[in-house]
């Protein structure tokens, strides 16, 4: 999906898809720590760590596209 809107040079879509993916981390990451105890609990907590580095992994890199997208339009 994030992919496909970086295809199609839907900017504001590609980072709304890489902010829910980092809401969707913290909140596994709060789930785990907060209610459920032992194991399962720190796969939780792993899953949701795991979910917020792609979310930041995503914003990062939607943000190098729009960037190197601008300067290419600038300089042509």
């Amino acid at each position: 999906m994030f992919l496909l809107t970086i295809k199609l040079k839907k900017r504001i879509f590609s980072i709304f898809i890489s902010l829910i993916v980092i809401l969707l981390g913290i909140s596994f990451f709060l789930y785990g720590l907060n209610t459920v105890k032992g194991f399962r609990g720190m796969g939780a907590s792993l899953v949701g760590l795991i979910f917020t580095g792609i979310g930041l992994i995503l914003v990062f890199s939607s943000i190098l596209v729009i960037f190197f997208e601008e300067r290419r339009k600038e300089s042509s």
